[in-house]
This record gives structure tokens, sequence and C-alpha cells, in this order.
């Protein structure tokens, strides 16, 4: 609630209006919130109507959810005769119908008290279906803005799923276009659906802020009002502890949606600017090709000492991190990859020097282009890739793991190494891999061609090699220690395991598991399970005749075909 302009409002009391199965009472009130017994108000009752009114001017109510009927309002509707009770240009119907009268009315009726919720500084929810023919009605919603919209995940079988908007302190330029559908526009042609909609919302966040100081902001508001306002909002979030990124995301949305430039909000911009100069310098520290080998090997040696789906995410982690390095690659857009967006050469082309192609979908920044391709020609990490997208849909997912997870399991093989202080983060990756791209090819161009670099000033923010030395450098010396002893272990890496001992290796695990499963284990299961691994206590105990042991494919249906 917070996210929409929902602040600091406790205690919250809210009423569930045109209520059916009363499911969203219960929702509310198993979440904590306070809400009052559900109203019917399918027939009319002006009673009724006028007490829910006097609640809401009276400040007795925070919220409302209403939701109004909505059968006539479907396109496909009849009046049983085969027309159509509301074609297509007559979203009004044919009020001599019972029906759609009466369900005109209360679609009014909602409306009305939406209205009413946001001139009393509440915000309301409305549930309708996105095709009704009711989002075309010519009925004014007073001051309130539809913001956003959102499908329901959990619909009722068989029947679509129902549209909810929340209303709060928004604008039309914020809020979808016509029937619930925003008309595609040549200014967003260069961002990703994600970026927009954190746009939009930060940008609904700002107007709520301003509300909630007591300084409303509409695009009619004059630009010098806006600039003093947004920085008002801008002094207090910097003083209640908000996120810069955020506030200055949202600044942006208003600006755009308000079609203002950056001159017409001058204090604002330099409130943002002082602001960034306060915060603390978090510089992004490079990982060297050095550190990068190591990491793969514990990553390897932890996979290799677990099972199952343990295995899957430590293995899947380490082809991820040594990814992100080659090809310069954001974390984001790992996680976005799909098996179906690489493009493997074939043996006499990879000879050759032919690299992988991978398919960038939904790059971070579309300024070059809008689809984007990375080039892999590291021959080991081509065959790595090869081996786990093996088995796999082109529409599943390269990284099996959450970005989450995959974080949580770069802190802890740097912890092994004994390297935690070092304040290397995914982002050391990209940064790093331009570093190792610098000092083998000693060429700028092919670096930002690689990179995906739109102008070659920005380098200046990823070459930084003396910086990673320089963390390096600050570890202890038991770190140091244990890079020499792990390095000793990167030869391991030269080719991934073979695929058929995977599969023999696969059938008899799922064998074994099947009989465990059952309490009975046979002569030929504990044969098999004889063949797992004994686990690695970690990568500085890993041994030169380390052979890694593929993650069992009955644990999760998301590994490459014949894997363990």
């Amino acid at each position: 609630m917070e996210r929409y302009g929902v602040l600091e409002r406790k205690p919250l009391i809210g009423i569930e209006v045109f209520a059916g199965s009363c499911r969203i009472t219960a929702a509310h009130r198993e979440a904590g919130i306070e809400m009052l017994d559900p109203v019917d108000l399918s027939e009319s009752s002006l009673v009724l109507e006028a007490w829910l009114e006097q609640l809401i001017r009276g400040g007795d109510l925070n919220f409302i959810w209403l939701a109004p009927p909505r059968r006539s309002f479907s396109r496909s509707r009849t009046d049983g005769t085969g027309h159509l009770l509301r074609p297509p240009g007559d979203p009004e119907g044919d009020e001599r119908v019972p029906e759609v009268r009466r369900e005109n009315r209360l679609w009014e009726l909602a409306l009305y008290l939406a209205s009413a919720m946001c001139e009393a500084g509440g915000f309301f929810v409305i549930e309708h279906p996105r095709g009704s023919r009711a989002w075309e009605l010519r009925v004014p919603l007073n001051d309130a803005r539809v913001i956003t919209n959102m499908w329901l995940q959990n619909g009722t079988p068989g029947q679509r799923a129902p549209r909810v908007i929340r209303g709060a302190f928004a604008e039309p330029s914020l809020m979808p276009g016509g029937r619930g559908r925003r008309a595609p526009q040549l200014s967003e042609a260069t961002l990703t659906p994600q970026y927009r909609r954190h746009l939009r919302e930060a940008g609904v966040c700002i107007l709520g802020l301003a509300a909630a100081l007591g300084c409303p902001l509409t695009s009619r508001t004059p630009a010098r009002l806006v600039d003093r306002r947004l920085e008002t909002v801008v002094n207090n979030a910097y003083r209640d502890g908000e996120k810069l990124y955020w506030i200055t995301l949202g600044v942006l949305s208003v600006q755009r949606a308000f079609k203002l430039s950056g001159a017409y909000l001058k204090s604002t911009w330099a409130a943002i600017r002082a602001w960034r100069l306060l915060q603390p310098i978090q510089p992004r520290i490079p990982m060297t090709w050095y550190v990068l080998q190591c990491l793969l090997v514990v990553c390897l040696a932890r996979g290799n000492a677990q099972r199952g789906q343990v295995r899957e995410e430590w293995w899947g982690a380490m082809v991820a991190f040594w990814l992100a390095f080659i090809g310069m690659l954001r974390p984001g857009e790992v996680d976005q990859l799909r098996v179906g967006d690489f493009c493997f050469p074939e043996m006499p082309e990879l000879a050759e020097g032919v690299g992988l192609v991978i398919s960038i979908r939904q790059a971070k920044t579309r300024r070059v282009w809008a689809k984007q391709f990375v080039i892999v020609d590291s021959r080991e990490l081509v065959e790595w890739c090869r081996w786990w997208t093996q088995g796999k849909k082109p529409k599943d997912r390269f990284l099996s793991l959450s970005r989450r997870r995959w974080s949580q399991l770069l802190v802890e093989g740097l912890e092994i190494l004994d390297l935690s202080g070092c304040g290397f983060t995914l982002g050391s990756l990209r940064g790093g891999g331009a570093c190792h791209h610098f000092k083998t090819r000693k060429n700028l161009g092919l670096l930002q061609f690689a990179g995906r670099w739109r102008r070659p000033e920005t380098l200046r923010h990823y070459l930084q090699d003396a910086l990673g030395i320089h963390a390096l450098s600050q570890a202890p010396a038991s770190a140091r220690a244990k890079l020499l002893q792990v390095y000793e272990q990167v030869p391991l890496l030269t080719t991934p395991p073979p695929s058929d001992a995977l599969r023999e290796l696969a059938a008899a695990l799922e064998e074994v598991e099947e009989e465990e499963r059952r309490g009975v284990v046979s002569a030929a299961g504990r044969a098999a399970a004889g063949v797992r691994t004994q686990p690695v206590v970690g990568a500085a105990a890993a041994e030169k005749e380390f052979e890694p042991v593929p993650k069992a494919k009955a644990s999760t249906a998301s590994l490459p075909e014949g894997s363990v």
C-alpha cells in the first residue's frame, strides 16, 4: 500500500462494497487491517448509500473496495434474441432493459463513492474485467485518476481474471489508455517494460508524498509551483531516509508526465544533486581474472559436495559468474536469459574462432539497440554453457536460481576465500570483465563494442583495474594462502563433465531414490549409491584429482538431460 501513496495511515479502516463471497474482507482481516462488515449494494438501497457516504465524508474510512456487477457489461452478452445488450459504440446499452439500467446506475454509484473517497483523502480499489464495456462509459471520475493495472494471478478457474485498479493521487499521463490499455508512445520505445513500470510507480509515490505534505500536484499546476513543491518533497524524502534512486526516478516520471523540461525544475534537480554529493562514495570494484578463476573452482567444489537442487544452484551460479565476466553482462541481463537466447557455434566453427552469440532481449539501456547481442569467444566457457543448456527447452531460464540467491552464493563463495571484506558484488563481474578485456587486447574500440557502451567516456567508470588490485591487497594473509591453493585446481575448468557418464549416473540415482522412497534398498540401489561423491569441506580442500559429479535430475526438472 505504501508503494501506491498510502503513507503513514494507521490504523487503516476499510470496507468492501458490492460484496459477494466477502473474500476481500476476510483477506484484509487476516493481514491485520481493520475492515467493517461488507455491504451488498447489488440492489438499490438509499439508506445504505447515504450511510456509506456519511462514513466516507466523515473520515471514518481510509479506503474502499468496490466490485460493481459486470454481467451486462460483457461484450458478448445478449438479450436472448441474439442482439447484444451493449453493441460496439454504444457502451450505455438499452436503458429499457432492467439489467442494463440497474448496472449502469451501480457503476455510476461506484465511481461516485470512489470520487468521494479521494476528496476525503483516502484511496479506493475498483475491481472489474479488463474487457468490460464499463470502461467506455462517459462517466466522470472527478479528481480521481487511475494509476496502474494488474491482472490477478488467482482468478476464478474457467473465467477471465479480473483487473484491479488502484486510485490515488496521480495523473492521466501515468495511467493506461482507453479500455485499460496504455497507447504506445515513441518516447518509451527505448525503455524496458520493467523500467517503465518502475517509472510509473515512482511517479505515483512522489505525487502521494506531495499530497501527504499538503501540496498536491496536477498537470494544471504552474511550473514554478511544481518546482517548489517537488523541492519540498525531495528535502523531506532526504530527511526521512528515502532511497535517492527512487526519488530521482519519481521526479523524472512527474517531469515526463507534466511535459516539463529540466530547466523548469532547477531547484528540484539542484536538491537532488546536493543529495547525491552527500552520499558516501561506493565505487564499483572490479573483480580480477585471478579471483574469478578461484571463485569458479570454489563453486565447482561446493556443488560437488552437495546433491540435487543445491548442487544445481552452485554449478548454475558458477556458469553465470563466468558468463557475466567474459560477456560483460549486467546481473539483470543474466537473470533474464533464456536457453533459446543462446546460439552455439558448430565444432568446426569454434575451432576457427567463431564464438557463442547471446541475444539480450531486455537490456538495461536501449540507447544503442533495442535488442542487443553478445559474442563469447572463450572456448572453455562455450563448452560449459553448451553442457549446462543441454536437454533444456528454449523457454527455460538459463539461471535456474533467483537473482537474490545468486548474490547470496557469491557472498558465500567469497567468505570461503576470506574475501568478504573486499567489496565485490555482482556488479564487479562486468567491470572486471572490461578490465580483463582491455588488458589482453589493448583496444578501446573493441571493448566499447563488446560491452555495448554507447560512448567511450563511459569506460572510465569501468576501467578501474588499480582499484580491484588495491582491494585485493587489503585482504588478510589467509585469503592469499587460500587463493594460491585453490588456483592449483583451475585446470578442472577446462572441460565440463562428459554427458554419457551423466546419463548413466542419473539413471542409477533415480532408481536408488525410488527404492528409498518405498523403504526398500536393493543391492543394485546400494551399488548405485556408492557412486555418489563424498562431501567436500571447501574449495581449499579440493584435490588435484577432483572430478566433478553432475547434479541429480530427479531433484529438479530444470537440469540438463542426463545430469545428476
